[in-house]
């Protein structure tokens, strides 16, 4: 199945099991202004997360703006909270940023579902891990301008939370 369906179509139902690229469509994780977030999987099974953007809801050169949050992004080192672009392409319309798929989800969802099992120590990490990040993208003058915990993923390792900031969309670069 190869056909083209607009982002902003309502039905999540339709983006199931479309092929972009090599990639599988699976799920539909979030919807913002500009685009969707989708969940897929490359030919050899591996989850990706797939943001798509259609170019009628940019202001500006929407792909001068896309390749700036690109090249500012790509030129950001790894292990530093953020989450990077491991690929990035343009396709009928629209672009697609590839990233690594964090099965966490986003910090909202794991706050919510885990309130009575925080403690003080392991809230400090997340929020020191969140800080660092910051000060990270500050140092290479990046301003996340939409922090908020949809905006942080994060996955379970060793039993400790792991974030990353992602959707740079709006940053001031």
């Amino acid at each position: 199945r190869n056909s083209h369906y607009s982002l902003m179509d309502d039905s999540d139902q339709k983006w199931n099991g479309q092929r972009i690229r090599n990639y599988t469509i699976k799920e539909i994780l979030g919807r913002g202004k500009m685009g969707v977030t989708m969940r897929a999987t490359d030919e050899h099974g591996k989850d990706f997360v797939l943001k798509a953007f259609e170019t009628g809801f940019m202001a500006g050169n929407p792909r001068q703006l896309f390749e700036k949050e690109i090249h500012s992004l790509q030129n950001l080192e790894p292990n530093h909270g953020v989450l990077l672009p491991l690929d990035h392409f343009f396709l009928r319309g629209t672009f697609y940023i590839v990233f690594e798929y964090q099965p966490g989800g986003n910090l909202r969802k794991f706050f919510n579902e885990n309130r009575r099992q925080m403690d003080v120590h392991k809230i400090l990490d997340v929020f020191t891990q969140i800080a660092n990040a910051i000060d990270y993208t500050h140092s290479k003058k990046i301003i996340h301008r939409d922090l908020k915990p949809e905006n942080v993923v994060y996955r379970m390792e060793n039993g400790r939370i792991i974030t990353y900031l992602t959707d740079f969309g709006i940053a001031e670069i």
